[in-house]
């Protein structure tokens, strides 16, 4: 379990260095300065935050988090972020839920986890974790030239490759696609080589350095689709933390001053021009895990409103 630590400054050896002062004005100087400095730290504790390893490696997950805990520093007092021990998407699940070895997560929205988590209903990457393009086998851009819609997608056989506890696989399995999972995200890539499957769906923030760490396998990005959804990042939390308030309030705080737009238009546009990712054509799919609180969310602060006009229209295109 988490807690806040303690600053180790105490009263009594405040008190052991002012006597030890040589003059009656020196001590009472000194006395007041290390009382203040007392006062503050009994009213500021440290709080460690221990952030799930992925999202230290993968997007500006942990320079969002850093932001968040800087921003509040006045408020809340100083702060450690740490990385957490490795962990599968599915297992940091179960240990962010029991405040086991991390206490702070970025991932994908998905009723379930909403349930037994306690998330802060902010998407901290405008919804582009929806936004996927195929890393797929080398050779085989054909397959998917003629794509226009999830159900030329269903007769062509397309098989898509995901982690067993991503959000992202029921998704495509509602949308009555074949999915191909495993619990072990590095075991995909070297599967996709074998064409064990077609499709290894990443998100635009995502895929070109997947790419270019596995670029000695065939595999290489497909270069006409894309399939959007409704999925966003958010910020995960367990059950009655006491990080809540201060994760939430500097959270609100990047979202008024307008830094957590800037920062997210100036990570995102460099993927969004390299990928071309708004001439491919754009196949919606339906998300039957979506909360009514992530729908909102996501549509208010998204890059996609999935609004049925708007998602009618992208379908149309």
């Amino acid at each position: 379990m988490f807690s806040r630590q303690n600053l180790s400054f105490s009263l009594p050896s405040c008190m052991l260095i002012a006597r030890q002062r040589k003059t009656y004005a020196s001590n009472m100087k000194c006395l007041l300065f290390i009382l203040i400095s007392c006062f503050h730290s009994a009213v500021f504790a440290l709080d460690e935050l221990v952030l799930w390893d992925k999202n230290f490696d993968q997007g500006n997950s942990a320079q969002i988090i850093s932001l968040i805990a800087e921003a509040t520093v006045e408020e809340f007092g100083p702060y450690t972020l740490n990385r957490s021990a490795p962990l599968e998407q599915g297992r940091a699940v179960e240990e962010l839920s029991r405040g086991r070895n991390l206490n702070i997560a970025i991932m994908g929205n998905d009723a379930g986890r909403e349930e037994l988590l306690d998330p802060i209903y902010i998407p901290v990457d405008k919804g582009e974790l929806g936004m996927r393009i195929c890393l797929i086998k080398k050779g085989s851009q054909e397959k998917f030239v003629d794509l226009k819609n999830a159900q030329q997608t269903r007769q062509k056989d397309i098989v898509f490759g995901l982690g067993s506890f991503w959000p992202d696989t029921p998704i495509h399995s509602a949308n009555g696609f074949n999915v191909y999972s495993t619990p072990v995200f590095e075991s995909l890539f070297r599967a996709l080589a074998k064409g064990r499957f077609d499709c290894m769906s990443r998100s635009i923030s995502e895929i070109s350095a997947d790419y270019h760490r596995h670029k000695d396998l065939a595999i290489e990005v497909e270069q006409k689709l894309a399939f959007v959804y409704p999925l966003a990042n958010f910020v995960y939390l367990p059950k009655d933390s006491y990080l809540r308030p201060r994760i939430e309030a500097g959270l609100r705080h990047l979202l008024e001053q307008g830094t957590l737009e800037r920062v997210n238009n100036e990570y995102l546009q460099e993927h969004l021009t390299e990928l071309s990712f708004f001439t491919r054509k754009l196949i919606i799919l339906e998300n039957p895990n979506l909360t009514l609180s992530a729908r909102s969310a996501i549509n208010e602060h998204g890059l996609i409103s999935f609004e049925q006009a708007k998602v009618q229209r992208l379908s149309n295109n």
